[in-house]
């Protein structure tokens, strides 16, 4: 009567240290499965290979560790594996969580935008460099509702100009001919 309290009490302490590697494990595999999918880190076919793995290591594991057998190495031997992997998946979720925050802190922090502007003026005019348009009259086309100001606000912090926007490429081409 007393060994079969014993082996009772042991058979529960072993079914609670049973149900915290399935949880850990479960939390774990929910976690890096949920960073690998947000990130879309792994291309398709090494997904499918990523999702045999987790489901099948720990199901093998979890069959002979639940199967009542008197094999008590082989319960051992895979409790250890399934001890392992939880640390293996503990790593890849770090490091998972480290590099992800590392490149969101590196490049999504830093909005910086880069605005292309052109100044053309005719080949035969004398201008070379930006300030030889001091006092001279620019014109610009608006295409598409695409803001310019900021490309004339930054003109006019370097020279001073007098702006004209025109609806069509033509009609600004034929007020340059005719020096407007």
């Amino acid at each position: 009567m007393r060994t079969r309290k014993k082996h009772t009490r042991k058979l529960k302490k072993y079914n609670v240290f049973l149900l915290i590697i399935i949880l850990v494990l479960a939390i774990l595999l929910f976690l890096n499965t949920y960073i690998i999918l947000k990130y879309n880190v792994l291309p398709y076919k090494y997904l499918v290979v990523y999702f045999a793995i987790i489901i099948i290591v720990p199901s093998v594991s979890l069959f002979i560790l639940i199967k009542k057998q008197k094999n008590r190495i082989l319960k051992i031997i895979f409790a250890s594996l399934m001890i392992i992997f939880e640390i293996f998946l503990g790593f890849i979720f770090y490091y998972l969580c480290t590099t992800f925050n590392f490149l969101d802190r590196t490049f999504i922090t830093h909005n910086y935008i880069t605005r292309n502007y052109y100044v053309l003026v005719d080949k035969k005019s004398d201008y070379k460099k930006i300030d030889d348009l001091n006092n001279k009259n620019l014109g610009y086309v608006e295409v598409l509702n695409m803001n310019y100001d900021k490309a004339i606000e930054h003109i006019n912090s370097k020279i001073k100009i007098d702006t004209k926007d025109y609806i069509d490429l033509t009609i600004m081409l034929e007020a340059f001919e005719l020096k407007e």
